[in-house]
This record gives structure tokens, C-alpha cells and sequence, in this order.
């Protein structure tokens, strides 16, 4: 959504430059122009413009002219509309007839007069228009401004806080926040982005399978082996949901979500196989996961008893 609001800024640097040349009514054919079209309607919701010249404001979509956006405010007219992208610039530019069906409906052309008496004392500036944030006027956008205005006070958190909550280092939540969404950089992510070729989308370790992330914590040989030597077998669904992947493991209840540290050396692991060449064993998979329970038991407090029942387990299946 920061990227987006880039988009909207005054000023033309290369890169945008660049990608407006090639990407005019964003088409959605790149990886960039689908990221743009699925974030620009969060973005245009919680913003309003004060129009300038009017070239990069939606003349439909965007809150410009009243508290709501015009497709919402007069949805008769805007299904008759034939440019549901046009920007306040081409409407201004433009004859209203060829903008709409012919033969409005009844509702459709009170609805025109209507937008037309609101439009009345409308007129283009010569400035470049500012965007702010719809929940606060005098504030410009930010990521921290942006996230209050799509959580606001008094709304439940998601289960996927759990993530947050656990005892282990950012990194590793960060991680579990990736796996979450489905964002971890595996071969197959690459390969929808273009990144690389399907000839190099697969395993390392099983050459012939699509490196997924399903693949890669329960699929894989590795994976397959350090699930067995735990003797549990995690269900594919509850890959999405990390912190509950541990409910079927004989672990302390209140230390369970930071099961997730299992499925990050995995990751590592596979890294390592990739990177350095080094194909890491199940148990020296376990003994890196005790090793940095010992480094980070400081974070678990009067729960340390807790860890060490953890810990001296994942001995025992050495």
C-alpha cells in the first residue's frame, strides 16, 4: 500500500516513470500491476484527495468530492457508466454523454443531476493533489497511520496475534508472520513473480516436486523424517496457522505456539542446502533447535521450568 501511495505522490521519478509507460490502465499482467490493483481499493478507502489537476485521482473511487466515494454514493448512475476508471482530469475533458449507456434509467438520471449539482462549483486547480488519511484530515500517509486506520480500536484480534505473543525473537515471528500470509520466498513464490524458471522451481532434495512452503515443513524427505522422529503428523491446513501447528505434541501448553522455531531451522536447514551445500540431518536439525532454547531461555522466565520439560524432550527423540 506504501508503493501504491508512491504511485499517487506529485513528481516523476525514473522508476515511475518506467513502470507508468508500461503499465497505463494497470492491466494486472505484471507481478506489480496485480500487487497495485489488489491494494488500491484498501488504499483508496481509507484516504481522501484534495484534487490539484486531477490526473491521478479516481473520479469514481477515490474520496474527493463528498465523504464517500461516487461509485458508492450514486450506484445507479455508476452502473451506466461506460469509464469506471476515469480520473477527475477525464471527466472535466470530457462530453457527459459519451461517459454513460444511453437511455439512463429514471434512478440513474436523478442521480446524474444530482452529481451535476454537486460538480457545479468544482473546478481543476493547477497544483498537484495531497492525499491524507481519511481518519485523520491533517495527517499524511503512513505505514503506522494506515494500519490504526485498518485496525481501529475495539476490534478483536485475529488468532494470528499469537505470533506476536510468543517468547521468541522477532525474527523468528517475522517469519511465522511470512508463512502466515504465504510470503516466504520459496521456489514456487519466485516462480509466480517471475523470478525464476520452472526448471529451478523444484526441491533441492526431491528434484522432481514444486518447492511450495506445504512442501518444504511437511512434504519434503527432511521434513517427513524430523515429523516422524516426533512421531506427529501435522495437518496440512494448519500450516497457515504456525502456532497451533504443536497441539498434537506432548509440550507445556503455555510454550506450545513457540513451536514455530521447529518450522524456522527447518527453513534454515533448507537454506543451508541451497546456499552452502550441506544437507543437515534430523537430529542436527533437533540439536539446533535445544541449543537455541539454551540462548534464549532468558525470555521465558518463570516459565524456564516449562522449557526444560521442552527441551529434555526434544532430546529423547534424538
Amino acid at each position: 500500500m506504501k508503493f501504491v501511495h508512491k504511485l499517487h505522490e506529485p513528481g516523476l521519478p525514473p522508476w515511475k516513470r518506467w513502470f507508468l509507460s508500461h503499465s497505463p490502465s494497470l492491466g494486472g499482467h505484471s507481478y506489480l500491476e496485480r500487487l497495485i490493483c489488489a491494494k488500491l481499493p484498501r488504499y483508496q478507502s481509507i484516504t481522501t484527495v484534495r484534487v490539484g489537476n486531477g490526473e491521478m485521482t479516481s473520479f469514481w473511487h477515490d474520496h474527493w468530492l463528498l465523504s464517500d466515494d461516487l461509485a458508492s454514493a450514486f450506484p445507479s448512475l455508476f452502473s451506466h457508466c461506460l469509464h469506471p476508471e476515469l480520473t477527475v482530469a477525464g471527466f472535466c475533458s470530457s462530453d457527459l454523454v459519451t461517459l454513460f449507456r444511453p437511455r439512463l434509467s429514471a434512478a440513474a438520471d436523478a442521480e446524474r443531476r444530482m452529481l451535476l449539482d454537486c460538480l457545479a462549483s468544482f473546478q481543476l486547480q493547477g497544483s498537484h493533489e495531497s492525499r491524507r488519511l481519511a481518519m485523520a484530515p491533517g495527517e499524511v500517509f503512513t505505514s503506522s497511520g494506515a494500519y490504526r486506520a485498518l485496525h481501529p480500536p475495539g476490534v478483536l484480534p485475529t488468532d494470528s496475534t499469537f505470533i506476536w505473543n510468543i517468547r521468541l525473537p522477532n525474527k523468528v515471528k517475522f517469519f511465522g508472520w511470512l508463512l502466515h500470509h504465504g510470503r516466504l520466498n520459496t521456489r514456487a513464490h519466485l516462480l509466480r513473480r517471475n523470478l525464476c524458471s520452472p526448471e529451478d522451481s523444484t526441491c533441492e532434495l526431491c528434484p522432481d516436486l514444486l518447492e511450495t512452503d506445504t512442501h518444504i515443513f511437511l512434504e519434503c524427505s527432511r521434513a517427513r523424517q524430523i515429523w516422524h522422529r516426533l512421531d506427529h503428523v501435522p495437518l496440512t491446513g494448519q500450516l497457515r496457522m504456525p502456532w497451533v501447528l504443536g497441539s498434537g505434541l506432548l509440550l507445556p501448553e503455555q510454550t506450545r505456539p513457540d513451536i514455530m522455531l521447529l518450522l524456522w531451522h527447518i527453513w534454515k536447514a533448507r537454506n543451508a542446502t541451497i546456499f552452502d551445500h550441506t544437507n543437515m540431518t534430523p537430529s542436527d536439525v533437533l540439536r539446533r533447535i535445544i541449543h537455541d532454547l539454551d540462548i534464549w531461555s532468558c525470555r521465558y522466565g518463570r516459565l524456564s521450568p516449562d522449557l526444560d520439560l521442552w527441551k529434555n524432550w526434544m532430546r529423547s527423540k534424538f
